[in-house]
C-alpha cells in the first residue's frame, strides 16, 4: 500500500502540541524540524510490511527541505507532494479539494484535519485522522492499515446491507433475493458477515458493545428458526409473529448505528455456466 502523511500537526508539531523524538547530531547541524515520537518506529514497521511511504502536505516548503528533516531522523519517504505539486494536480483534474490523495494512487491518507475526512467521504479517498493528543496514534494507523488488509470495510458494508435488507417488509426482501433465491439467503450472509466476523470487527471498532449486544440477540433468534427443518419461517414470513421480532431488531441496531435512514439499491443480473443459471447482485447503500 502507498500511505502519505500530512506533516503539520501530524507529524511535525506547530509548537508543543506532542511529544517529539530526540534530535541526534546530524539532525541538530541540518536544523532539522522535529518529528512526532513514534514515527521512526511507525515508518520502520511499515517499510518492514512492504508498505511506501510518502508525504502530503499543503505546505509550501521545499521537496528538498521535507526530505532532509525526515533523512536527518534516518527516514526516506518515497515521495514528497507539496502544495505546489498538490494545486497542479487538482487543477488538472479540476478538483476543488484541499488535497485528494487518490489523484496520486494513494491508498490510505493520515491527516489532522477532519475537513480532509470529510473531503475522503465525498471523493472516494481513505483517510485515517489523528488526534494532536492521542499518545497511541502509531498504533491506530497500523490497526487501521490491518483493518484495511482484512478487507474490513467491505465485511462491515456488507453487514448493512444484510441488516437493512432484514427490517424490510417481505416484499423488499423478495426482491432483494431475486429469482430462485431462498429467503434464508440473507440468514446466510448474516451468519457470514457478523457471526463469523464478529471478533475482527470488535476488534477494528466497526461495532460497539452495544451494538454486538443486540446483533447477538439477533443471531440467536436467527439460529432458533434456522434449526427447525420443519420451520418454514423464512418461507411465509407475513404469517411468523417473530419476523417482526427479527426486523426490529435489525431496526435497532440501525438506529445505533445511525444508520436508521439508509437503504439498499441493487441490481441482479444472470449468467449462465453449463447450464445453470448464477445471479449476481450489485448493491449500493443511499440515505434517503
Amino acid at each position: 500500500m502507498i500511505i502519505s502523511f500530512d506533516i503539520d500537526n501530524t507529524l511535525i508539531p506547530y509548537s508543543n502540541e506532542f511529544e517529539v523524538e530526540n534530535k541526534g547530531l546530524l539532525s541538530k547541524i541540518l536544523g532539522a524540524e522535529s518529528i512526532r515520537k513514534g514515527s521512526i518506529q511507525l515508518f520502520s514497521e511499515l517499510e518492514n510490511k512492504g508498505h511506501s511511504i510518502w508525504i502530503y502536505t499543503t505546505s509550501y516548503r521545499s521537496a528538498f527541505n521535507i526530505k532532509k528533516t525526515f533523512k536527518s531522523y534516518g527516514l526516506n519517504p518515497s515521495r514528497i507532494i507539496n502544495e505546489e505539486t498538490n494545486q497542479q494536480f487538482l487543477k488538472k483534474h479540476n478538483c476543488s479539494a484541499s488535497k485528494n490523495p487518490s489523484l496520486f494512487g494513494i491508498d490510505l491518507h493520515v491527516d489532522d484535519a477532519r475537513g480532509v475526512e470529510i473531503e475522503g467521504a465525498k471523493y472516494g479517498f481513505e483517510t485515517i485522522i489523528i488526534d494532536i493528543n492521542d499518545e497511541d496514534w502509531a498504533n491506530k494507523i497500523l490497526k487501521k492499515i490491518r483493518g484495511i488488509e482484512l478487507n474490513m470495510a467491505w465485511r462491515f458494508k456488507e453487514l448493512l446491507v444484510t441488516l437493512i435488507t432484514l427490517k424490510s417488509n417481505a416484499k423488499k426482501q423478495r426482491a432483494f433475493n431475486g429469482v430462485g433465491q431462498a429467503e434464508d439467503d440473507m440468514v446466510d450472509d448474516f451468519d457470514n458477515f457478523y457471526s463469523r466476523s464478529r471478533d475482527v470487527l470488535m476488534e477494528y471498532d466497526y461495532i460497539t458493545a452495544t451494538e454486538d449486544s443486540i446483533l447477538s440477540k439477533l443471531a440467536k433468534l436467527i439460529r432458533l428458526k434456522c434449526e427447525d427443518p420443519e420451520n418454514a419461517f423464512w418461507y411465509q414470513l407475513e404469517s411468523h409473529q417473530d419476523w417482526e421480532i427479527i426486523r426490529g431488531l435489525a431496526s435497532k441496531v440501525l438506529l445505533k448505528m445511525k444508520k436508521e435512514n439508509f437503504e439498499v439499491e441493487f441490481v441482479h443480473t444472470n449468467e449462465f455456466d453449463d447450464g445453470i443459471m448464477l445471479q449476481r447482485t450489485k448493491t449500493k447503500i443511499v440515505e434517503k
